[in-house]
């Protein structure tokens, strides 16, 4: 048992004021290579991973959030991974993260520098200041 069971929750990021709350999506970017030497194969593994009953099994044996909407309110589910039915909504209503050649380092700016803040290594405010600048480099 954990000290916190029942104390943690799924909810919308905060927003500015007259703002929306949006989080960033990935997802499960399974595909067939066009140079894979074994096409089939791999189109088999990739049906196999976008099924409904993958989605539940990886959702309930890894709280892994599923790709398929439904998959959020089974009741098999849901009583696995009670968070998940909060999840949904924050989910459904995320934003795909932007295209950018650059995406790779604005993600490890943000990642390492936020991390720091949580983690009380760096005040807010420097966060923030460092987070523009590196911006402002990698943007150049």
């Amino acid at each position: 048992d954990s000290t916190v069971q029942g104390k943690v929750g799924v909810m919308p990021l905060p927003a500015m004021a007259g703002g929306k709350s949006a989080t960033c999506v990935g997802g499960w970017q399974w595909a067939v290579s066009a140079f894979s030497k074994n096409k089939a194969e791999a189109a088999k593994l990739v049906k196999f991973m976008a099924t409904l009953a993958t989605s539940k099994f990886l959702a309930v044996e890894g709280s892994l959030l599923p790709t398929i909407q439904s998959v959020y309110t089974d009741a098999d589910v849901v009583k696995s991974v009670p968070w998940f039915k909060d999840a949904a909504n924050v989910v459904i209503a995320g934003k795909s993260r932007p295209l950018s050649k650059d995406y790779g380092q604005v993600s490890d700016v943000v990642r390492t520098t936020t991390s720091a803040v949580l983690a009380r290594t760096k005040k807010p405010d420097e966060g923030v200041g460092e987070i523009e600048a590196r911006l402002a480099r990698v943007m150049r």
